[in-house]
């Protein structure tokens, strides 16, 4: 399909993006765009324009003809990229001058430029280096889900025998002629997939049996990922907590202790709904929260999910293959299971409803709930979720004291130095960032020309945690950048640091 010069305008006015990337590319062809291709082929895919500025300036290129030639040839030289790769480009006349718009796919393999393994976030194209990283890459790009995973090791008696009792306790309320009531453990198994031959004809049960059903045993052979971390913290910023409940039970022993943890740490606030019924919201909220949290998450990535609940807000957030890449909203919450076979045994349970029942619950009851906010959602390598209990109004209100403007008294700065005056000022200013993004604003004033790759590699956080602490500490007014997204820097308003004494 030709790309016209209307939509070359559309995407600039939509500006730079993780699918979209501006290059100025004027008199030969920018080799920084062989980075965000590689890091494109890595990630999502997408569209790079050549001849443009990083501020939306169409600027055109100078031979246009030349560059394409040059960008065909060092796409096929493996020397450069590896795996090669065929790439549609075109170049299209936009007010007269000429952009070369190179459509970048999403690749099924993990690609290299002059070596370096590339990956992409919101801002710019950044080197993987962790192993971690690149494990969870290779997990992106792998056909099927993962619970589908044959273990021939896995034996039935391996099993759980007090968790099938459970689930046909569950069932038998709901509807006591239910087929399963009727059928043995194993028959169960196999009956809903969760007993399979894989490609290369090993045939046992999967990682859905076991993190759905799994003992001790065949949690350590199938289930060793599905480890939920609760925390309770009166204060956001606490490093510690108040209240722990470290769970590595089966997901099916876990959703109803994940809900008496909420349940105890939640206040409950009555709503009577249009039929005159009683509608407990805290529990209906949590109820799709928790459901969520268990059966979407990327079981194959080792990392810990965990779920947050403070005075300010209920935060959870755990590993996953991502559809978007990007914050997204409620209404963006497609209907689609990541672990289906999962997701079906909790329908048949009757704790999954209908489909798309849990972006309805949150439209209908979120903004009911203490502060009248919708979730925020980050649909990055983490999912995760955040309802704040407060509304913005309350942030800034809490930054009308005449002291909060005025310079640092060095003074009154010598204690702890940094640590010391930075802290008191985000208490005295607004007392609601988490400790990562404390950690993170102490970073970025200590070394304020940080890339987001090393951001990355010193707090050890995934890219997308990374991109959200970032997004919402400029929402906040905390932060801001000077200079371009690559060799700027970053700045953090004076208003938060600590005032006069």
């Amino acid at each position: 399909m030709k790309i016209s010069a209307e939509q070359i305008k559309l995407w600039i006015t939509e500006g730079e993006h993780i699918s979209m990337e501006f290059k100025r590319s004027r008199k030969s062809l920018s080799r920084s765009a062989f980075d965000s291709i590689c890091a494109m082929l890595n990630r999502a895919g997408g569209h790079i324009l050549l001849g443009v500025e990083d501020d939306g300036t169409i600027e055109g290129v100078e031979d246009a003809k030349q560059q394409q030639a040059t960008l065909i040839k060092d796409m096929n030289n493996e020397q450069l990229i590896r795996p090669a790769i065929f790439m549609n480009n075109e170049i299209v006349s936009v007010d007269g001058k000429d952009v070369i718009c190179i459509t970048v796919p999403e690749s099924r393999h993990i690609h290299t430029y002059k070596g370096n393994i590339w990956d992409r976030n919101g801002e710019g194209d950044f080197i993987v280096k962790s192993d971690d990283a690149i494990a969870m890459m290779a997990i992106r790009k792998q056909d099927g889900s993962s619970e589908n995973r044959v273990y021939p090791q896995l034996r039935f008696e391996d099993f759980d025998p007090a968790t099938f009792t459970y689930m046909r306790k569950e069932i038998a309320r709901r509807n006591p002629h239910h087929a399963w009531l009727s059928m043995t453990d194993d028959e169960i198994l196999r009956s809903r997939r969760m007993y399979l031959r894989d490609r290369e004809g090993n045939e046992g049960y999967t990682m859905a049996a076991a993190l759905l059903f799994g003992g001790p045993m065949a949690l350590g052979i199938a289930g060793r990922n599905c480890v939920s971390d609760l925390l309770y913290r009166t204060k956001p910023d606490m490093v510690l907590y108040d209240d722990r409940l470290k769970l590595d039970c089966n997901i099916l022993q876990a959703y109803s202790q994940i809900f008496q943890f909420c349940e105890k740490h939640l206040d409950e606030k009555p709503y009577i709904g249009s039929d005159g019924q009683r509608i407990s919201l805290r529990n209906a909220i949590m109820r799709e929260w928790i459901i969520n949290f268990l059966i979407h998450r990327e079981y194959a990535n080792p990392s810990i999910a965990r779920l947050i609940i403070t005075p300010q807000s209920i935060m959870s957030e755990n590993a996953n293959r991502p559809r978007y890449n990007m914050h997204i909203t409620v209404d963006q919450l497609l209907p689609f299971p990541k672990n289906p076979i999962i997701a079906s045994v909790f329908r048949e349970m009757g704790w999954i409803e209908e489909v798309g029942a849990g972006a309805t619950t949150f439209k209908n009851y979120c903004p009911l709930f203490y502060a009248g906010l919708m979730p925020e959602i980050e649909d990055g390598d983490d999912f995760r979720c955040t309802l704040r209990l407060y509304k913005e109004e309350s942030i800034q209100e809490s930054n009308q004291d005449d002291h909060v403007n005025e310079p640092v008294d060095s003074e009154s700065n010598q204690g702890d130095g940094l640590n010391d005056g930075l802290n008191d000022g985000l208490n005295d200013g607004l007392n609601l960032l988490s400790s990562e993004e404390h950690n993170i604003v102490m970073l970025l004033l200590k070394s304020p020309s940080i890339t987001y790759a090393d951001l990355v590699d010193v707090t050890k956080q995934s890219d997308s945690t990374i991109t959200r602490i970032l997004r919402h500490l400029r929402q906040l007014g905390i932060l801001s950048r000077n200079g371009s997204k690559k060799t700027g820097t970053w700045v953090v308003s004076e208003k938060y640091k600590r005032p006069k004494k």
